[in-house]
């Protein structure tokens, strides 16, 4: 799972403490195998942007194999990241 983010974005910090608790649960000890959580910043990686078409922040992308699968459309909750990610 990848969020795209820009710095001044107020949206991307308001979403932020519940991405890291997701992020926590997955990338910390005892973290699900093969799930990584992780936070582009999109002003320094502008090329990401142009290559994932994304227009807008925050955006989150979910990949697998490094194929893009999806992009989160719900409330920017724990418990809806978590749904997300296991469906």
């Amino acid at each position: 799972l990848v969020k795209f983010y820009a710095p001044w974005c107020k949206h991307c910090k308001k979403m932020a403490p519940e991405y890291e608790r997701v992020a926590a649960k997955y990338n910390g000890a005892g973290g699900q195998k093969g799930v990584s959580i992780a936070q582009v910043d999109g002003v320094a990686e502008e090329k990401l942007l142009r290559r994932y078409d994304i227009s807008g922040y925050p955006t989150v992308l979910l990949f697998r194999d490094g194929q893009r699968l999806a992009t989160f459309g719900s409330a920017r909750t724990y418990d809806a990241f978590v749904a997300f990610i296991e469906e």
